[in-house]
């Protein structure tokens, strides 16, 4: 489905919905049209009373999850990977303690105070284990799955016929998971040699490496992780 936009220029949206319409209007407002094929379907899972018992914080890593915090927990305070997660964790109404960088690192932990016990709300599939990260600083650590991205086993109609076309292509890669799954279903689809001619922009080094190692691209750009706006920003600038 793509979106209307007065320049010519189209991107490849691969984000699950409603993400996938978020970035879609952004990209409305630079000028740039998009075309949307969403890798992954979404369902959510309810939390149990005991599964949030002793918790004095969240770490929320996706704008998804903040979207998925359930009322009871949702006056503790927020500590957010990225400023996309907490700008969607500010638009439901919690409370944010800090905002760290793209990634759950050295630098992010070392916003969170030692003896706090965080509940971290993910999905089924995370990038790694963030357990030894915070317990070795004193920090108690509980991860409780609130939702499940799963991937569809076909590439979208949609994508297929972005990447058959004749105009300029961009691929937009917002996970690991995503650029991961994105060339498994193309090289599912014996599309491989379409998108040697497509470029690849991809939010922050880890999906930039992940895109460069699983498939041939024109070109992988690395675009700003953690802070959608910026990563929108650069899609504008790189597309000139």
């Amino acid at each position: 489905m793509p979106s209307r936009a007065a320049d010519s220029l189209r991107v490849l949206i691969t984000r699950p919905e409603p993400e996938a319409q978020d970035l879609a209007a952004q990209l409305t407002e630079r000028s740039i049209s998009s075309v949307i094929a969403p890798l992954f379907i979404i369902t959510t899972h309810q939390l149990e009373p005991q599964d949030t018992i002793g918790g004095t914080a969240l770490l929320l890593t996706s704008p998804r999850g903040a979207r998925s915090v359930p009322d009871a927990i949702s006056h503790l305070p927020v500590y957010a990977v990225g400023q996309a997660t907490a700008d969607a964790a500010q638009s439901h109404g919690l409370s944010i303690a800090a905002v760290g960088p793209g990634e759950a690192d050295d630098r992010f932990v070392d916003l969170v105070p030692k003896g706090a016990n965080l509940i971290h709300l993910s999905g089924h599939h995370v990038a790694r284990d963030l357990a030894p990260v915070f317990e070795r600083r004193g920090i108690t650590y509980q991860r409780r799955v609130i939702y499940e991205a799963e991937a569809v086993t076909d590439l979208p109609r949609a994508a297929r016929a972005y990447l058959t076309g004749t105009h300029d292509k961009v691929v937009t890669l917002l996970s690991v998971r995503a650029a991961e799954t994105f060339a498994k279903l193309v090289e599912k689809a014996g599309l491989e040699d379409e998108t040697r001619t497509a470029r690849a922009f991809c939010f922050g080094p880890r999906v930039a490496a992940c895109a460069q190692a699983s498939l041939f691209y024109k070109a992988v750009d690395e675009g700003p992780a953690g802070d959608l706006t910026g990563f929108v920003d650069f899609v504008s600038s790189a597309s000139t």
